[in-house]
């Protein structure tokens, strides 16, 4: 069945154009960037709203699969050019030791 699938932000962004007058649209619209730019908690939303969009930061990538050959996981945000990975909501969301190797 449709709904049981995760929806993404771009099928929510498709509904809310066809709602041009309901409240809290801008707001909306606005979170839905967030997300598609790879946000995935609200640490994240902050994190990108107060520190990774501010002028001098390098490059970044959000969200970056990487996988050791046993495990994969997803890091919030990397720099590339520099090597650098950062992990914005640690053991809140990746709360079981094993998810806080490597």
């Amino acid at each position: 069945m449709w709904y049981q699938r995760p929806t993404t932000p771009d099928r929510v962004a498709a509904v809310l154009d066809e709602s041009p007058k309901m409240l809290g649209r801008a707001q909306l619209r606005d979170l839905l960037g967030k997300l598609a730019a790879g946000c995935r908690s609200p640490l994240e939303i902050c994190g990108h709203y107060h520190v990774f969009t501010s002028g001098g930061m390098p490059p970044l990538r959000r969200q970056v699969r990487v996988s050791n050959g046993q495990r994969t996981c997803h890091l919030d945000v990397y720099a590339e050019a520099q090597r650098v990975a950062l992990e914005l909501d640690g053991a809140s969301v990746h709360g079981a030791p094993g998810c806080r190797d490597e």
